[in-house]
């Protein structure tokens, strides 16, 4: 399932700072991915953007996207720029938000199946309260409606938009990556 790492919407470099490891972050964060059986979808934006591209070596094994909404790029933009390529399910995930254990995406994928012919529901979501390290209600898991939703707003006010059905999902426990 492809994952939308979404790394354009600040005006400063994302992904250039080192893992504990040592490797460069965007880098690291694609590895993870893999390892978890997903497929990264990277979408860049800004001036930054070449910096990221000289800094990675793995860039090159994923899709690539760019936000061309300039300094005015966000999360939100980022996001429609991605479904621009994906128009079916899929997992997304700010880049400087480390990637969270497989149960995390399994629970995401049963909310899928479970809720996901709902034209009601287009983003799944975990409780905000579960799952440090990763933060504030990501990853997220839209369906392919909300692809289709989210891409024809018009003058949609970001991921907040009231127009958009989220789902949390009602797991309570989850594994903490060791």
């Amino acid at each position: 399932m492809h994952v939308l790492l979404l790394g354009g919407y600040r005006n400063q470099p994302l992904g250039l700072g080192q893992s504990k490891d040592g490797e460069v972050w965007i880098d690291y964060q694609i590895q993870s991915l893999k390892a978890l059986g997903l497929s990264p979808i990277v979408v860049l934006a800004g001036a930054h953007a070449d910096d990221v591209l000289r800094a990675s070596r793995h860039l090159e094994s994923c899709e690539l996207v760019f936000d061309t909404n300039g300094r005015e790029a966000n999360l939100f933009s980022n996001l429609r720029a991605g479904l621009h390529v994906t128009k079916e399910a899929c997992f997304v995930l700010p880049l400087e938000i480390p990637a969270p254990p497989e149960s995390a995406w399994k629970q995401l994928k049963l909310e899928l199946v479970q809720h996901g012919l709902s034209t009601s529901h287009h983003v799944f979501q975990l409780p905000m309260s579960e799952g440090a390290p990763w933060q504030y209600g990501f990853p997220l898991l839209v369906t392919a409606a909300g692809s289709k939703t989210i891409l024809n707003l018009k003058n949609a006010t970001g991921l907040t938009d009231e127009r958009i059905g989220y789902r949390r999902s009602r797991v309570r426990t989850l594994a903490t990556p060791a």
